[in-house]
């Protein structure tokens, strides 16, 4: 397992790891677990309720390979899992992923569903359960949600990930409320599987002049679409270099009305702890278009 996990994690560039293969997600935990464990292990639970996972995917945005060239995920192992799942071998139609043919609406489907059952089983899954095992909750959410077509290059589909998540979660950047699919699509499965918890990184992108105005309306908005907890972006020990630069604002000391942020916070607190009580009413139901995209 050391030797695979050098490979997998070694200093390369960009290159991510290989979130499809089982092997290379037990490394990462393998490698990442133990000092974490021994640093804060009897916080796991109380002061650290759980980690958050940022923007995995299947989806490298940085390969290269020559201009023009169409690439789709795949690991060893894939072809394997697509015919236990699917029933038929892909080797002799997956140029039709590619390529108009007779074939090509089914094999496309069942390859992008493929996709997301060994994405959201291999990696989601596995971690979920790390984090069960470990008094954690596992949180975060995944590249590129908000939009139905790079959703599924980038994890097949995004809705199945957030039943292996103790605590499902989105990302919003920038001051808008253009996004509806992001929230309701984590917010659904939260309330389908019991989870009285949905998270929302936000306010990341918003620039050095954002406003306590500006938390107020882009929360209020969140949470009337069903996120019920804030994670602010982002708390930096220093503004050195480019940091400053790193998606602003800060909450943390370094930003000037930061003595004054209580305000906000108290408030989203109270609003938090409401809407974490009681049974949502939801009296329509939508069929996500995620198959139709496969």
């Amino acid at each position: 397992l050391s030797i695979l996990a050098r490979r997998i994690l070694a200093s390369t560039g960009e290159t991510p790891p290989d979130n499809l293969h089982p092997a290379a997600v037990q490394a990462i935990i393998a490698l990442n677990s133990p000092p974490y464990r021994e640093a804060i292990g009897g916080s796991f639970g109380t002061t650290v309720p759980g980690i958050f996972t940022d923007e995995p995917s299947v989806h490298d945005r940085h390969s290269r390979f020559e201009d023009g060239l169409g690439w789709i995920p795949w690991t060893g192992g894939f072809a394997a899992f697509f015919r236990d799942r699917r029933g038929y071998d892909p080797y002799g139609f997956i140029s039709q992923v590619f390529f108009d043919g007779p074939e090509s609406a089914r094999i496309r489907h069942d390859y992008w569903r493929t996709v997301t059952e060994l994405f959201s089983e291999t990696y989601t899954r596995r971690l979920g359960e790390w984090c069960a095992e470990n008094r954690l909750q596992f949180t975060g959410h995944f590249l590129w949600e908000n939009h139905l077509g790079t959703a599924t290059r980038t994890s097949g589909a995004i809705m199945p990930h957030y039943r292996y998540q103790q605590m499902p979660g989105i990302d919003m950047l920038c001051e808008q409320a253009d996004e509806t699919i992001t929230v309701k699509q984590c917010s659904s499965v939260a309330n389908q599987y019991g989870r009285p918890r949905v998270i929302s990184e936000l306010y990341g992108c918003v620039g050095w002049e954002f406003s306590f105005e500006g938390q107020k309306w882009l929360g209020d908005w969140q949470f009337a679409m069903g996120v019920n907890v804030r994670s602010q972006h982002l708390a930096l020990y220093s503004l050195r270099g480019c940091r400053k630069r790193d998606y602003p604002p800060v909450f943390n000391y370094n930003n000037a009305w930061w003595r004054h942020n209580r305000i906000v916070e108290d408030y989203f607190a109270r609003l938090s702890a409401a809407l974490t009580l009681g049974v949502p009413v939801r009296d329509l139901l939508i069929v996500h278009p995620a198959s139709t995209a496969w």
